[in-house]
């Protein structure tokens, strides 16, 4: 608790600043990976008056706009897993974030940007596979809510299609050792 009162401005602003370099996708990448981490510590302290996370919305959206795919789909991770932990926490600041979440989730390139950014969607406004699962998500997205701005990507057909995925748990990356289903192991050396 004290060494997030006492170093989370710093360590925000640092990586608010590396989240904007210009020549590397990876400094990018680890920022906006670290603005997630960091916003999620605060909402496990301080639950919705997480004091960090209207600063790091606006961040993560400008991510989820980066030129390269791995910075957009650590922006999408970062706020799949914060809207999944704490989704009152982000409802606040849903219109510094879903209009661009929205953009990924129905137009990205990237696979993984697209997988991680409908996860967030579906926390953020609260899309549940149930017969009103789409109340709260529809009153955010018509005028005067707070993601209004996301309504033209996020209609009524692409909602159904988020309420009626399936509830998957994110990937996990396993190991590079071999395995019975390996076929690489001229490639990699590991026979």
């Amino acid at each position: 608790e004290l060494v997030l009162a006492s170093h989370a401005s710093a360590a925000l602003n640092g990586l608010a600043r590396h989240s904007r370099d210009t020549e590397r996708e990876a400094i990018r990448s680890a920022a906006v990976l670290g603005m997630g981490r960091l916003a999620r510590a605060s909402f496990e302290q301080s639950g919705a008056a997480c004091p960090y996370f209207g600063k790091i919305a606006p961040a993560l959206a400008r991510a989820l706009r980066d030129d390269a795919s791995g910075v957009r789909t650590a922006s999408a991770s970062a706020l799949s897993g914060l809207c999944a932990v704490s989704p009152e926490a982000v409802q606040a600041h849903l219109g510094a974030f879903v209009p661009a979440l929205a953009d990924v989730a129905v137009a990205d390139k990237s696979k993984d940007a697209r997988f991680y950014a409908d996860r967030a969607v579906i926390g953020a406004l609260m899309v549940a596979d149930t017969e009103d699962g789409l109340v709260y998500a529809q009153s955010q997205l018509r005028a005067g809510g707070a993601a209004n701005a996301a309504r033209g990507r996020l209609s009524d057909v692409v909602l159904r299609r988020l309420k009626g995925m399936p509830d998957e748990e994110t990937p996990v990356w396993g190991s590079l050792a071999a395995d019975a289903d390996d076929d690489d192991e001229l490639v990699l050396g590991d026979n």
